[in-house]
């Protein structure tokens, strides 16, 4: 709706940026971003939700469709511009995987009861303190601890959009200067929601494949013939390293220079 409006500003014709080939494949890249997160959701809910006593086991199984709406909304959202409040998503995302996980690796041997209990008291407190005592087994500890600073880095930033903070303010008032009104976020704005919701959503993923069963997370990465399956978030350096976990696997002995080559030179962020 915001999008059908023709504006120009400081000789910028917005709804001509709108429409260019650059802003469409951002927008493009955007819908990708989203899918991926999706499709690897959906199959990890349904490679681990065949068996009733695994998926009892497993909590974080339980947030999947909390996840699912929140990267629904977040892609609506961005298609009007609206940047912030998909950045108050994406902070509810970050706690909810870090406690999902949390749970998960801390209390499977729990009755269901007993694990949203524990989730419970979790949600007592708005801070991720327990990421701590996450075991990452997929990283080294080099990549562990790099992890642990960005995502309290990433928590910090979207915790400045919960609230109508002085920054955020700030924030709009430049962008409305420049013309960037509600719905009139040019191909700069979504570039960086890009970049932002790349990240998240890789730790996301990071959180997800931390409480699955390995077999499950070799099962979605690698392909039969042992290449690394080839989606946007072969692109994390977080996402590569776990994949690099199943170089062992009997398929990849005959191809894995060429595996290690091609997962080296995906990375991107």
């Amino acid at each position: 709706m915001f999008r059908k409006e023709v504006r120009i500003i400081n000789n910028i014709d917005i709804e001509k940026e709108l429409e260019s080939p650059e802003y469409k494949a951002e927008y493009k890249k955007h819908l990708h971003i989203n899918n991926s997160l999706i499709r690897c959701l959906f199959f990890s809910s349904m490679n681990c939700s065949r068996s009733k006593e695994m998926k009892n086991k497993l909590f974080f199984l339980s947030v999947i469709d909390d996840i699912l709406q929140s990267s629904v909304a977040i892609k609506m959202l961005a298609t009007e511009g609206i940047r912030n409040t998909c950045r108050r998503e994406m902070r509810y995302l970050i706690e909810l995987s870090i406690k999902a996980c949390y749970v998960t690796q801390k209390f499977s041997d729990k009755t269901v009861e007993k694990q949203i209990d524990e989730y419970k008291k979790q949600l007592k407190t708005s801070n991720i303190t327990m990421v701590k005592d996450i075991d990452f087994y997929f990283f080294n500890e080099k990549n562990a601890k790099s992890f642990l600073q960005e995502i309290k880095r990433m928590y910090g930033y979207t915790c400045n959009y919960v609230h109508a903070s002085p920054n955020q303010m700030l924030e709009r008032l430049s962008l409305v200067a420049n013309g960037r009104t509600i719905g009139k976020e040019g191909l700069k704005e979504l570039k960086e929601l890009n970049t932002e919701i790349s990240k998240v959503y890789s730790y996301i993923l990071v959180f997800l494949f931390h409480s699955l069963p390995t077999w499950c997370v070799g099962d979605y990465l690698v392909e039969r013939d042992g290449k690394t399956v080839d989606w946007y978030f072969a692109k994390s350096k977080y996402i590569a390293e776990i994949d690099q976990h199943f170089d062992y696997k009997h398929e990849r002995q005959s191809i894995i220079d060429e595996v290690r080559d091609m997962r080296n030179k995906s990375i991107e962020f």
